[in-house]
């Protein structure tokens, strides 16, 4: 069976008695994703595996991340793309890591000019 694991991590400060000290601890979560039905030499394959682990990474981050804090949502991001480019770095497949960096890259902003002419 081929298999991945997607891991989550979170970096937590937790307060002593004194303020000024804190102690860092590292929160995590994992996930295994099956992908031993598909076919990574395909585009299609691929595209259904990186699905399945960006679903992954959004459960497990979420679990981590649950507030709508402006701190947990940066949190939530960086934990998700890290989940997402470790486990494809395990998996080791071009067509999947080509997609990754698209499916990363930020959308580029539609201008206001753009939306007008869709009417």
């Amino acid at each position: 069976m081929t298999c991945v694991r997607i891991t989550a991590a979170a970096l937590l400060s937790l307060a002593l008695a004194a303020p000024a000290i804190a102690q860092q601890t590292t929160a995590s979560r994992q996930l295994e994703i099956i992908y031993s039905d598909l076919d990574l030499a395909t585009a299609s394959g691929a595209a259904t595996l990186l699905s399945r682990l960006d679903a992954a990474a959004r459960k497990t981050c979420r679990a981590l991340y649950s507030s709508r804090s402006t701190e947990d949502v940066g949190g939530f991001r960086s934990c998700r793309e890290t989940a997402l480019v470790n486990a494809a770095a395990t998996i080791n497949n071009a067509t999947l890591s080509a997609l990754l960096q698209d499916h990363l890259r930020p959308a580029k902003p539609t201008s206001l000019r753009q939306m007008a002419d869709r009417g």
